[in-house]
This record gives structure tokens, C-alpha cells and sequence, in this order.
């Protein structure tokens, strides 16, 4: 049973033409290929064609016009649209892949029936791309759109940093199999790069034009992400830099940020799935937290940040990476039974009702933002918490808080 959005019920017509559409694809050489005519109608959400036939926009994968002629029909020009449309098959929702192929021959000369198809096809990726700023906010410096809010159709282009350690060390033969075929389908240009070492994505991000490509897709787990991250916030150019967007393949053992990103599309958490929200342009915010340890080092995350059993569970599980999701429950079986103690204090400002800090510590106090530098316990009195802080802040601390390295960065969450 074929999943059909709701909005795409009633919408306006875009274009409309004869074509002649494969009625049986040919399959191992058998049969001969059988085309029967019918129309070709574009509408602000899907394409139809044949009876009864449609590809919601919301699941194409691209289209592709052929530069040669058909074998069988000189004049005709061969055009082959891909879709990953979503199907309920035994009461769980599963993509698979389709494909539509027409033959545009309303003119005399193959040349003429060339440019129609051609012109078809950016007609489809234009409204493409419209629809697909209804479903996604955008919000980056590649986000295809020109001034006045039109979608361009230039290739896409895309980094595709891949961590072959990562997980149980599949990911070179995971993008081969699975996304690959779906870049290709789309058309995307891609600079492919197998990371070496550790750190080694940090040190191509932050030295990579970004400005030439659309986006970047992490092949890996949530590793790969903390040093792509960290590497745009380390360039002289941050500010613009972090906005670019980051595509993530579940190819690690944790696969925490592209579980999060499926889960809210509500797609199935596999390869395939998150390929292909990569490939649908979709961008969507998300917040960067950064924080500075005791020797004034910066670091910046998305997803979480460990400390204590945490931590120490991540470290002990570095060693059996190979097993995958299971080196995680043996590194905190063999940490729980260390039985290590963890000292260490939590300090906080208080939100108020629109999420803002505003100053007050749990109990109630005044509590200088600053004031984490002296990890304050909020129960102690305010003449204490005054005390702790005149202690602290020694000649040295102030003298970091003040740097002009430190002064151009945005505001920083300062953990001691």
C-alpha cells in the first residue's frame, strides 16, 4: 500500500505534455519495452503520469535526461525520473526505490525533444526544491536561493568525510552499497575523503574552502561529528563557516545526533533513510555548545557532554570499537565493578519563563555569571559565595578572560 501525503490531495497545476511511458520495464533481456502514451503533468507537489501513476515531489530523487538517442526511436529522448517513496508493508512503513522512464518526442528532431526534456527537468528540480522549503527550515549560506527567493538548479556539491575505524569498521563498503547510488541518482557532485588519524577531519575542515560546496556528510558516528564541529569553529572565519550544513550517515557505534535527526522525520533509523534526508536538501537548526576546561583550552559540542561514570565508560569501551554497540555495555560493566569515586560540583543560573538566564542560582541568590570560574556550592551563604569567588579569580584566570583570543569568540558556557 503506497503512502500518499495528505497536502498533496489538491494542488495547483505547473506544466502539462505528451510523453509516451513505460508500461513494463524490461527485466534480464526478456520482454521488449512497451511505452503507451499518456500526459505528463507537473502540479506544485507531485508529477503524474499514466493512470493512476504519481511521484510526490517530497520523494524524488532526481531526474535524469539522456544525450543520446533511443536505439529504437532516433527522434525520442529517453528521460528516467528516481523516487524513494514510503510503502506499509506488513503495518510498518518501509522506502524502496522506483523509477519512471518516458520518452519525450513531441517535436520532429531528437534536438528539439532534447531541449523539451531538458527544460522539463529543471521545471521539476525547480519545484522541487520549492516544496522542499515547506517542509525544512533553511537556514545556512548554501541554502540554494537566490535573491528574491527562487531556487537555482545548480548541481549540488557535497565533502563526504568517511571514518573507516568507526562502528564495526564498515563504512567505506556502507557508502559504497547504499548512499553512493543515491548521490549518483541525485545528481550531487562529492570530494570523498577517508580519514587517516584522529583529528584528521578537524584538520580538513578547518583548512577546506566550504564556501564551494552545499554541505558536508559525516560518515561515522557522533566522533566524526564532535571533530567536524570543531574544526569550522576553529577557523578565522567561524561565524559563517558553522552555519554550513552537516549530513549524518549511522556508520559509528553510537549514532546518537542522526537517531535524534530520523526519529523527528519520522523515518526508520537505517543508511538508506538518513542518504536519502540528505539528499532531500532539508536544513534545520541546531545549537552549538561551547565550553573552556582549567588549561583554557575551547571545546564545542552538539550532542552531549560526559564526565565522571560517563566518560570513563567511553575511554574503557575505546578498546573493543570493533564490536560495535556492544563495546559500550562491556565498558560500563568493567567500570561499575573499578567502583571509582567521582568528586565535583554543579553550579547553574536558573531560567526564567522564556528560557533566559536571569541571574539567581537554585537557592534563590544573586549569582554573578562569572561566577562559575569558582565553582560556588548555591547552598552556601552570599558572603561565602563572595568569599569563593575573591579566591578564585586569581592575576592568571583574569588574565585568560581577557585575551583577544578569547574576546572575538561568541558567548562561552566556562566550566571549571
Amino acid at each position: 500500500v503506497r503512502i500518499v501525503n495528505s497536502m498533496a490531495a489538491r494542488d495547483p497545476e505547473v506544466r502539462r505534455c505528451k510523453v509516451l511511458a513505460l508500461r513494463k520495464p524490461q527485466l534480464f533481456g526478456g520482454s521488449k519495452e512497451e511505452f503507451v502514451q499518456c500526459d505528463l503533468v507537473l502540479t506544485e507537489c507531485r508529477i503524474l503520469y499514466r493512470k493512476d501513476e504519481e511521484i510526490l515531489l517530497e520523494d524524488l530523487l532526481g531526474v535524469h535526461v539522456s544525450k543520446e538517442p533511443v536505439a529504437t526511436d532516433p527522434i525520442a529522448c529517453r528521460v528516467t525520473v528516481d523516487s524513494f517513496p514510503l510503502f506499509r508493508e506488513n503495518r510498518k512503513p518501509s522506502r524502496r526505490f522506483c523509477q519512471a522512464v518516458l520518452l519525450f518526442k513531441p517535436a520532429s528532431t531528437f534536438r528539439d525533444n532534447l531541449y523539451t526534456a531538458l527544460d522539463w527537468k529543471k521545471a521539476i528540480d525547480v519545484q522541487c526544491r520549492q516544496w522542499m522549503r515547506t517542509l525544512f527550515v533553511s537556514d545556512s549560506p548554501t541554502s540554494n536561493e537566490e535573491e528574491g527567493g527562487a531556487a537555482h538548479t545548480d548541481p549540488r556539491s557535497f565533502l563526504v568525510l568517511i571514518n573507516p575505524h568507526g562502528g564495526k569498521g564498515r563504512a567505506v563498503s556502507d557508502y559504497k552499497k547504499y548512499v553512493l547510488p543515491m548521490l549518483e541518482k541525485a545528481e550531487i557532485n562529492k570530494t570523498v575523503i577517508v580519514t587517516e588519524r584522529a583529528d584528521h577531519a578537524r584538520e580538513l575542515v578547518r583548512e577546506f574552502d566550504v564556501s564551494k560546496i552545499d554541505g558536508i556528510v559525516v560518515c561515522s558516528g557522533d566522533g566524526l561529528l564532535y571533530e567536524v564541529v570543531n574544526g569550522l569553529m576553529d577557523r578565522e572565519d567561524w561565524a559563517t563557516a558553522i552555519r554550513t550544513p552537516i549530513g549524518m550517515i549511522p556508520s559509528g557505534s553510537g549514532n546518537g545526533m542522526v537517531s535524534s535527526v530520523l526519529h523527528c522525520s519520522g523515518e526508520e533509523i537505517n543508511i538508506q533513510n538518513a542518504a536519502f534526508q540528505i539528499v532531500r536538501g532539508g536544513v534545520a537548526p541546531l545549537d552549538v555548545v561551547s565550553v573552556q576546561t582549567c588549561d583554557g583550552e575551547w571545546s564545542y559540542m552538539t550532542l552531549n557532554s560526559g564526565w565522571g561514570l560517563v566518560a570513563d565508560v567511553d575511554i574503557e569501551s575505546e578498546k573493543w570499537r570493533n564490536l560495535g554497540e556492544l563495546r559500550f555495555f562491556l565498558g560500563a560493566l568493567v567500570t561499575v565493578v573499578k567502583r571509582e569515586l567521582y568528586d565535583g560540583r554543579l553550579h547553574y543560573l536558573a531560567a526564567d519563563e522564556e528560557g533566559q538566564p536571569h541571574g539567581r542560582a537554585s537557592s534563590g541568590k544573586e549569582l554573578d555569571p562569572r561566577s562559575s570560574l569558582s565553582a560556588p556550592d548555591t547552598t552556601q551563604t552570599a558572603e561565602s559565595l563572595s568569599a569563593k569567588k575573591e579566591e578564585s579569580e586569581t592575576p592568571e584566570t583574569a588574565e585568560k578572560l581577557e585575551t583577544p583570543e578569547t574576546a572575538d569568540k561568541p558567548p562561552q558556557t566556562v566550566v571549571k
